[in-house]
């Protein structure tokens, strides 16, 4: 090696703790980090403004008045959204429009993934929310609380929660973020795979919808993404609630209302955090 080669240093996190990389300058290209977007100093104000000014929909409180019942689709323990600061400003919405708390169903977005216990429903929700209301965890493997709502054009079948389905107010929570398979998390990804059948979840996780390309940050033409939101379009969501992070978990930003509209908005800021230029193509990424 030549005595006069320069290294580019670089500390990674490796196992509990991080190991230092040299690089000789000679290979290096560059390295990648998420634009720095400040997490914001009034989340409550935030949440409250975008729910009063919602984007392509009615307030939320126009759209329950006169309904019978709600339910709020939430993230399970496995995802990183804020979830107890969303769900009391949802709450009053529901309550002002004229709707009782025994009609406001909470349905945990699980998938696959196993039950939330009452000590994660508490940390996800707040205490106050899971004494007061009823918080049920999906279960994707009882084919007996689901109802089958027709098929995507790709011809999957929709199955999804009854519990969801016969609410007469349907409500998404969320964090829009980069996602290996669907292009960006958040919005229509709480029906499915959030809220479906086992049989659904595997052809919709299989072969023929996943991409053998990188499909972070791709949606238009990713099946995965477009089978997603068709199905949420059958399921007929009224409102999202979804908030952006930087990547400090931070929340940047509330978007509210349409399930395109408003995520496709809170796609937007993503990209102008997690989308970085690289200099040109290389053959390692670490």
């Amino acid at each position: 090696m030549p005595e006069n080669q320069q290294f580019h240093m670089e500390r990674l996190p490796y196992g509990k703790g991080t190991i230092d990389v040299r690089i000789p300058m000679k290979n290096f290209a560059a390295v990648l980090a998420p634009r720095y977007k400040p997490g914001l100093e009034d989340e409550a104000g935030a949440i409250r403004e975008a729910l009063e000014n919602p984007i392509g929909s009615r307030r939320l409180r126009e759209i329950a008045r006169g309904k019978k019942d709600a339910v709020i689709v939430v993230n399970d323990i496995t995802r990183p959204t804020a979830t107890y600061r969303l769900v009391p400003h949802l709450v009053r919405e529901l309550n002002e429009a004229g709707m009782d708390d025994d009609r406001i169903l909470f349905l945990v977005a699980t998938g696959t993934h196993r039950d939330n216990t009452r000590e994660e429903l508490e940390g996800m929700l707040g205490k106050e929310i899971v004494r007061r209301f009823r918080v049920i965890n999906h279960n994707c493997q009882d084919d007996g609380i689901m109802v089958e709502l027709g098929k995507t054009t790709d011809g999957m079948p929709v199955v999804i929660n009854r519990l969801f389905w016969e609410r007469e107010v349907k409500i998404l929570t969320g964090t829009i973020a980069p996602h290996q398979g669907a292009g960006f998390s958040g919005g229509r990804k709480s029906v499915l795979p959030g809220i479906a059948s086992l049989a659904t979840l595997k052809l919709h996780h299989g072969f023929g919808m996943r991409s053998d390309k990188p499909a972070m940050g791709w949606v238009e033409g990713n099946l995965f993404h477009e089978n997603a939101l068709e199905a949420a379009r059958m399921a007929k969501v009224d409102f999202i609630l979804n908030t952006v992070q930087n990547h400090l978990k931070e929340i940047t930003e509330v978007v509210a209302g349409d399930m395109e509209k408003a995520w496709f908005a809170g796609v937007k800021t993503s990209r102008e955090i997690f989308e970085v230029p690289i200099p040109h193509p290389v053959d390692v990424v670490i």
